[in-house]
């Protein structure tokens, strides 16, 4: 949920923030430890984009 509002709240959020809190509450690893390596590298990916384009 936190990452949604973020995202709402900011326009974008940036891939490091996968690493901290909330991430972290549950995993210690941050998202590579919730999702599969591919998982994590596309929803960087999608990350990446929306910042481009929020940023744009």
């Amino acid at each position: 949920m936190a990452f949604i509002e973020h995202l709402t709240a900011q326009g974008f959020m940036d891939p490091p923030l996968l690493y901290e809190s909330p991430f972290t509450d549950i995993d210690p690893k941050g998202s590579e430890g919730l999702f599969e390596l591919p998982q994590v590298e596309e929803l960087i990916s999608i990350l990446e984009r929306i910042r481009a384009r929020a940023t744009g």
